[in-house]
């Protein structure tokens, strides 16, 4: 047994006996926790290790979506979202980011069923210089900034650079961009 092997093993892969639905998906990693706050009432989102991360900058008013992305926190990681009420996590029925975290633990099964790497580890590979497709685009672009789960695009049209969008840059979430390679494992 060689120590790829045994990585594997332990971390839910092929040969542990895992069965559960995150059987051999590597987890993203998530921000730091912050400390909480003992007083004070903040939007706040939970993780399923959970971890609670708030909003320690209200007068943005954000939704938890935007808190989510804002925070660098993986999508599918998100579990609830709700208020921290002097020091207290209250969950919220109204809440967008119990949604947001279920869509994205969707478009992850989706992508592996289907053969491809769709864990946020590797969407987080995505470099300056890579060329990507994005999610409700015809067309394909480079990477020409990443700042967090931001990832900004140069649009080169797929007609050959005969276009009016060829140049054009747009700014998505990590989870819209994919990697252009050549099929699973590259």
């Amino acid at each position: 047994m060689n120590l790829e092997m045994t990585i594997a093993i332990h971390a839910g892969g092929p040969g542990s006996g895992c069965t559960g639905p995150n059987c051999g998906r590597k987890q993203s990693a998530l921000p730091p926790q912050p400390k909480l706050p003992d007083e004070g009432q903040f939007a706040a989102v939970r993780t399923d290790d959970g971890g609670i991360y708030f909003d320690g900058q209200p007068e943005k008013q954000r939704t938890h979506v935007m808190l989510i992305n804002d925070l660098g926190i993986p999508p599918e990681r998100v579990v609830g979202g709700g208020w921290l009420k002097d020091g207290v996590y209250e969950e919220s029925g109204r809440s967008d980011s119990s949604r947001y975290g279920e869509n994205a633990r969707a478009k992850l099964r989706v992508s592996e069923k289907r053969g491809l790497q769709g864990s946020s580890v590797v969407l987080s590979e995505i470099k300056v210089g890579d060329p990507v497709t994005v999610d409700g685009l015809t067309s394909r672009g480079t990477v020409v900034q990443v700042k967090g789960r931001r990832v900004t695009i140069q649009v080169q049209d797929w007609r050959g650079g005969v276009g009016y969008r060829n140049g054009y840059r747009i700014e998505k979430d990590e989870s819209a961009v994919h990697k252009l390679g050549k099929g699973p494992g590259e």
